[in-house]
């Protein structure tokens, strides 16, 4: 059976997103694309089963929010989760200090071949 559905891509793979929209096609409520990770599998323009994908863009979202519930409380809201995020994040994060561009390349890889673990937080300085 097949549930109402909805999509947020974050990878931006067309060949995914195809596959998904089509799978779910009527039971597709919503599809919003984030990101592009998948650089190289990313083709604006397509046509897709169900809805059409929106695009998410942070800052114009931020915008609306101004608008809707007045200057200053966006920007509270923002800082309040900001702290709560920060109050825990020693229960999942271990931050990595790293030093110079070098650095940057042994990171990379980590995370290309998975064996970074997603608890670590990268930081270079440079």
């Amino acid at each position: 059976d097949q549930i109402p559905s909805v999509y947020v891509d974050m990878a931006g793979n067309v060949a995914v997103k195809a596959r998904l929209h089509t799978h779910l096609a009527d039971v597709l409520k919503h599809s919003c694309a984030v990101g592009m990770s998948h650089w190289d599998e990313f083709r604006p323009g397509q046509t897709f089963a169900g809805p059409a994908p929106e695009f998410f863009f942070a800052p114009a979202q931020i915008e609306k929010r101004r608008a809707d519930w007045g200057a200053g409380v966006i920007e509270g809201r923002i800082g309040d989760a900001w702290r709560r995020i920060a109050t825990d994040a020693s229960t999942w994060l271990d931050v990595k200090p790293h030093a110079g561009i070098r650095a940057v390349l042994d990171i990379y890889s980590g995370l290309a071949n998975g064996s970074a673990s997603p608890r670590d937080g990268f930081v270079v300085s440079l």
